[in-house]
């Protein structure tokens, strides 16, 4: 676990696919620490955002072959006072896989970052009390007709004003 008592601007992405759009650049300018919830595609997208901030990833389903080390299944990041939980895969039809239930509550998780989906999300479903937020942005790929960075980037929050669901 990472515990970074100073960090209050977090980037958050996911799906990149092995390709870092050039605009993150500017998008995470001033970021503490990035967060990508997996499916990088290729180890140099974690490199190039070292660049930028410290990174912490989690291995997405087309990630097999970067290092499992490096990029395990789960990681639990300490922002201040809140555990956030980065997982790749978090919520099928609507409602929390049932592993990732015991993994909240094992990890005593108060925000669970994921990606998967290429969808964005922002919830409380039931888990442990449903006091838990559940928050997903939309894949970062670039492909025709391209999300703008907004969808896909920069979710800017400060763990000291609480959960970014309210």
């Amino acid at each position: 676990m990472s515990d970074d008592e100073t960090s209050r601007v977090l980037g958050v992405l996911s799906g990149t696919h092995g390709f870092l759009d050039p605009r993150v650049f500017d998008i995470f300018d001033g970021v503490d620490h990035i967060l990508h919830a997996g499916d990088l595609g290729s180890e140099s997208v974690a490199v190039e955002l070292e660049a930028i901030s410290p990174v912490t990833a989690v291995a997405g389903n087309v990630d097999a072959h970067l290092p499992p080390g490096r990029f395990p299944a789960l990681r639990l990041f300490q922002a201040g006072r809140t555990r956030i939980l980065i997982v790749h895969e978090a919520i099928a039809r609507g409602k929390p896989l049932p592993a990732l239930e015991g993994q909240v509550r094992d990890h005593n998780a108060d925000l669970v970052i994921f990606g998967h989906t290429h969808q964005p999300y922002v919830g409380r479903p039931d888990v442990a009390g449903g006091e838990d937020c559940f928050f997903s942005i939309r894949e970062a790929r670039e492909r025709k007709g391209s999300h703008s960075p907004e969808r896909w980037a920069g979710w800017w929050w400060s763990p000291g004003a609480g959960s970014p669901a309210g």
